[in-house]
């Protein structure tokens, strides 16, 4: 289980069940409360499909891509997802609004309002 009070919710989930997720459904309920979004997701992998990419982070060997989450007034929050080298490549073929569909194992708050995901494979 997560204990996302505690800003993190990460384990050995390799092989945990996958529940559907959305990033912006996922921020919405982490907002909400920590608490029942960390019994809801926690022991699980999350599957987010057709999320459209909103930039690019890191280098081949340590990819990372941009989601756009929750627009507030001006403000549009951004959700970071690191995924495993192994898909360097075909993140770099990949272009800004693409849509795409990944698996990540961890997902924590970050410094500020937000959070991020990691452990992330497409497909």
């Amino acid at each position: 289980q997560c204990d996302w009070s505690s800003d993190v919710c990460s384990s050995d989930l390799a092989q945990a069940p996958i529940m559907d997720a959305s990033i912006k459904g996922l921020w919405k309920e982490m907002e909400a409360n920590k608490i029942a979004a960390g019994s809801k997701y926690g022991g699980h992998r999350l599957r987010f499909t057709n999320e459209a990419i909103e930039d690019f982070e890191g280098d081949a060997a340590d990819p990372r891509l941009q989601f756009e989450g929750p627009t507030e007034g001006y403000i549009t929050h951004l959700v970071s997802a690191s995924f495993v080298s192994t898909d360097g490549a075909k993140i770099g073929a990949l272009k800004k609004g693409d849509k795409v569909t990944f698996i990540c194992e961890s997902a924590a708050e970050t410094l500020g309002d937000g959070y991020g995901l990691s452990g992330c494979r497409l497909g």
